[in-house]
């Protein structure tokens, strides 16, 4: 079989007033079509890992756009293809460049005709494409980060203009972390003790900011949730670690310990916390809003949850 006979073929056949298209004579909307083809069918052939080899031709009558190779190289983007239709491909450069494909063929009035040929089978690809939804590149779930730390240090002073706490870690290691005047107030009693607490960490470009999340009076509450978040951090896949929220959540809720369950949902009231933990937190506590015990720390989360999502529509407006 001649490797010609393995390509991807694109024609535009005739304009919006169905006069056939001719190289040598091409209406600007035909150009422009025939341009925005060219590009994606260059970045289609550049984006297969086996490009090696893989030509492109134009050809006279009806314009005529291929990719020739062989019959593995032409299988390869036949199977890109099919993955992308399917909306299981994560290449989002590679799905960009099929979407503008559609979008051409679903915007203007000229006739087309778009094949692939991979051995003896040939497919259409105009009609997926012409008639289908919008093409999107399938999420990747990447595990969600945490700016959470849990520490143990010696509290060796309390207050400033702005209230705050100083803690000396066990290398050392003197940490400003900012706090409310409450907290401050509550910690001034352990002074010079060693205290167990949770901050958030803000990294910044010559040094870092702690904020106060938390203070833990008993050893093995601290670790609980110690242990806690360093499992959630090792697990690789933002769904997988939405689900250990849940489950989390879900034992407090059955067990019916709201004290601990508290001392686990204010790990997540704050801004850096991602929606998708929240939304999380809020579908399993549905039920539990008017709890007394849980009322008031989910309204701060919800209050929290609203203000992300009217930041990220605020956001989407402007681009």
């Amino acid at each position: 079989m001649m490797e010609e006979e393995n390509k991807l073929e694109f024609i535009i056949k005739s304009d919006s007033a169905n006069q056939s298209i001719k190289l040598d004579g091409m209406s600007i909307e035909a150009a422009q079509a025939f341009s925005i083809l060219l590009n994606s069918v260059v970045n289609i052939v550049r984006l297969n890992e086996d490009r090696e080899g893989l030509k492109i031709h134009i050809k006279p009558g009806s314009l005529v756009l291929e990719a020739t190779g062989t019959q593995e190289q032409i299988g390869s983007i036949q199977y890109d293809f099919n993955e992308i239709i399917a909306n299981k491909s994560d290449n989002k450069l590679l799905v960009k460049e099929w979407r503008t494909i559609q979008q051409l063929f679903q915007a203007n009035g000229l006739s087309y005709e778009a094949n692939i040929y991979a051995g003896k089978e040939k497919k259409s690809v105009f009609a997926p494409l012409k008639v289908g939804k919008k093409l999107r590149a399938k999420p990747i779930f990447t595990p969600l980060k945490s700016s959470l730390a849990f520490m143990t240090g010696k509290l060796i002073a309390v207050g400033g203009s702005n209230p705050n706490i100083h803690l000396e870690t066990k290398d050392g290691k003197r940490l400003t972390i900012s706090c409310t005047e409450q907290n401050a107030k509550k910690a001034n009693r352990f002074l010079y003790d060693q205290v167990r607490i949770s901050c958030w960490i803000k990294k910044g470009a010559t040094e870092d900011k702690y904020e106060l999340c938390d203070s833990y009076w008993k050893e093995e509450e601290f670790l609980s949730l110690e242990r806690f978040l360093a499992h959630f951090l090792s697990i690789k896949n933002e769904v997988e670690q939405l689900k250990f929220i849940h489950y989390r959540s879900r034992d407090y809720l059955d067990e019916k310990d709201y004290p601990n369950f508290r001392k686990f949902l204010r790990l997540f009231i704050h801004d850096s916390t991602d929606v998708n933990i929240l939304k999380t937190i809020l579908i399993i506590t549905q039920s539990f809003k008017e709890h007394e015990k849980l009322k008031e720390m989910r309204n701060e989360i919800k209050n929290l949850f609203d203000k992300k999502i009217k930041d990220y529509n605020r956001k989407l407006a402007k681009s």
